[in-house]
């Protein structure tokens, strides 16, 4: 009976002993037994993006789509996002050859005190509240989720969407694997770990444990839908995104190349833009509030007023106002005005002196 329990301790032993060796080995597949180190790259991800409280991003967006898929037009965008600690602005255009003063496909959505400012060339200018069901939503987004988040909206915030905790749980798939990418001539080191959403979704995603956390690469639905992200330079969010969306038999249906233009992190963000005359609307433009189901007023180039007659009226009176104002503080107005009265002066001398 002892020497029997003698054998089942030294198999305990070595059975415990393969467990390390296994969760130790640098390239095995562990799941959430090295559920810690996973979290850690997640947390560095948050960290390292929220700490941008605020900026300016401009940005380029190429969409091109397989010649078989119906409906589909190739297009270029170009877009602006503005953030702080509290609100959102964005601004997506498309622009096409058109006599008018805005053509082609636009959105500009603002996201403040709970509330969405929405403006477009399909919906018009409404306000909607951030919380509830939103049938159009646009794909106007804090930039700190950027290739994190495979469907961004402006009603999503960076604190909910940045892996929070009690929101889901990481696992570890591999330790530092070796990623080539185009335009890279040397592999990319990064660990692939997994966030899951719930016990049926999750992304892949593969970090490099490095002061800024850059993830390079996020797949979702089985690598169908595919992220990759470069990084020029110390920042957090990538300067280039590289998104493309698989057909089942492996072909690109989609392919969308975002490149960031400028960013500005450093300087200050004033609350200006975020007020509803970020907008771009129109003098009379109407403004409809979805919440209360009704058109509240049209806009007057300053604020919303009742009917569209006060608000032609008050931009003109308006304009008529600057005008004035224009010619008697301009230096260059005045002479011209004291000279034609000089001129006249003497004219009316010579004739009737």
């Amino acid at each position: 009976m002892r020497n029997e329990r003698l054998s089942i301790n030294r198999s305990l032993i070595r059975f415990t002993a393969i467990l390390i060796a296994i969760a130790s080995a640098p390239h095995c597949v562990v799941g959430q037994d090295n559920a810690p180190y996973a979290r850690s790259l997640f947390e560095g991800v948050r960290s390292a993006r929220l700490a941008l409280d605020q900026g300016r991003l401009e940005y380029e967006k190429k969409i091109t789509y397989n010649p078989d898929t119906p409906e589909a037009k190739d297009r270029s965008l170009k877009g602006l996002l503005i953030w702080n600690q509290n609100s959102l602005y964005g601004n997506e255009f498309h622009e096409v050859k058109s006599t008018s003063s805005r053509s082609g496909e636009w959105r500009i959505g603002i996201r403040h005190d709970g509330e969405l400012l929405l403006n477009s060339n399909y919906s018009g200018v409404v306000i909607r509240n951030v919380e509830g069901d939103h049938p159009w939503a646009p794909d106007i987004y804090d930039p700190r989720i950027l290739g994190v988040n495979n469907g961004p909206r402006i009603t999503l915030y960076a604190e909910d969407e940045l892996f929070p905790s009690g929101l889901g749980w990481a696992s570890l798939v591999e330790i530092e694997t070796q990623l080539q990418f185009e335009h890279h001539e040397s592999p990319v080191t990064a660990s692939h770990v997994r966030w899951h959403y719930d016990a049926k979704y999750a992304s892949d995603f593969w970090i490099s444990n490095q002061p800024h956390f850059p993830i390079h690469q996020m797949n979702i639905q089985s690598g169908r839908d595919r992220y990759r992200c470069y990084y020029d330079d110390d920042s957090p969010i990538p300067n280039r995104i590289v998104n493309e969306l698989l057909e089942n038999d492996g072909t690109v249906k989609r392919h969308v190349d975002m490149r960031i233009v400028s960013l500005d992190t450093e300087s200050s963000i004033d609350e200006s833009n975020f007020k509803i005359d970020r907008l771009e609307m129109d003098i009379g433009e109407q403004v409809s509030d979805s919440r209360i189901r009704r058109v509240i007023g049209f806009w007057d180039g300053e604020k919303i007023v009742e009917t569209q007659e006060a608000a032609f009226k008050n931009a003109a009176s308006s304009n008529a106002q600057a005008a004035n104002t224009d010619s008697e503080t301009n230096p260059y107005v005045v002479s011209l005005a004291i000279g034609v009265i000089a001129l006249a002066a003497l004219v009316a001398w010579r004739r009737f002196g």
